[in-house]
């Protein structure tokens, strides 16, 4: 799933990392990037001072574009490593290309490097401010930052760019819930399934946001509708685990459970640990 489908904060605290990249790998990834960035900074500075021809701005857009598209392809591959050196040498020699600035920030939200990310994403909007993809993905990023205020700012404005955009409003939504706005945040979530029913985030999302009032049986229900739109989403197994849980359902609670056992053993031990507090209790 790309980054920008990442609109899911779940109500559990457990952390989350990047699945199938070890972290000092993930960590060697975000330094590469970083160091790119860092470069591509100093040299835009100074392609600012010089004045290029016209034969020279047409050269380093066609190699922008040709980096752009290798980069593509090492995506699709599954290169993440790779992507990341040509997006970023793609920004270097075209500062105002807006999709490259936005798919780099992309690949480093992969990797964890969350701040990268956020800069990249910045700079997607500066050079084309109707991005609308641009802001959902930074409004995402500053709410996984604990900033759920600015990002309802910027999440505010992609709605406004495109009040279709169902998952602005699926985002936005979460920005209100983790900013304590759980009313607000459960009608703005309906705004995004009332224009695209088969969001499975928009549903996990409006499931968190009940789960926060305690309200469990619309927790459950919602849950249960993004777990069927998505039987692989193992947080949200997760999620409606613990809903099920706290509704004193643990017989269901056990089959979240199953499924976890395959999709997330580790998140499976820590709802098993629920489950037994939940028997004490």
């Amino acid at each position: 799933m790309r980054p920008d489908a990442m609109t899911t904060p779940h109500h559990t605290r457990a952390k989350r990392t990047a699945p199938g990249w070890p972290d000092p790998w993930a960590r060697h990834a975000v330094a590469l990037a970083t160091a790119l960035a860092l470069a591509s900074g100093t040299l835009l500075a100074g392609c600012g001072a010089r004045q290029k021809d016209d034969e020279a701005r047409k050269r380093d857009a066609e190699q922008a574009l040709n980096h752009f598209e290798r980069a593509s392809a090492m995506e699709d591959s599954g290169d993440v490593r790779g992507s990341i050196r040509e997006y970023a040498l793609a920004v270097r020699l075209d500062p105002d290309f807006a999709p490259a600035w936005y798919a780099l920030g992309n690949q480093l939200r992969r990797t964890g490097g969350l701040p990268d990310a956020i800069e990249a994403w910045q700079r997607a909007i500066k050079a084309d401010p109707k991005m609308v993809q641009a802001y959902n993905n930074l409004g995402v990023a500053y709410t996984a930052a604990g900033a759920p205020q600015k990002a309802a700012v910027v999440l505010r404005r992609a709605t406004a760019l495109d009040p279709g955009y169902a998952r602005a409003w699926s985002s936005l939504g979460a920005a209100y819930d983790a900013a304590g706005e759980h009313t607000r945040a459960v009608l703005t979530i309906k705004e995004a399934i009332e224009l695209e029913p088969q969001s499975t985030s928009a549903w996990a999302n409006l499931g968190t946001a009940y789960a926060h009032q305690d309200l469990w049986k619309e927790a459950i229900d919602a849950y249960q509708r993004s777990v069927r739109l998505d039987p692989n989403d193992a947080g949200t197994h997760f999620n409606l685990g613990l809903a099920l849980i706290e509704a004193g359902q643990t017989q269901d609670a056990l089959v979240q459970l199953d499924a976890l056992q395959t999709l997330d053993p580790a998140r499976a031990d820590e709802l098993r640990q629920r489950l037994r507090l939940g028997a004490i209790r």
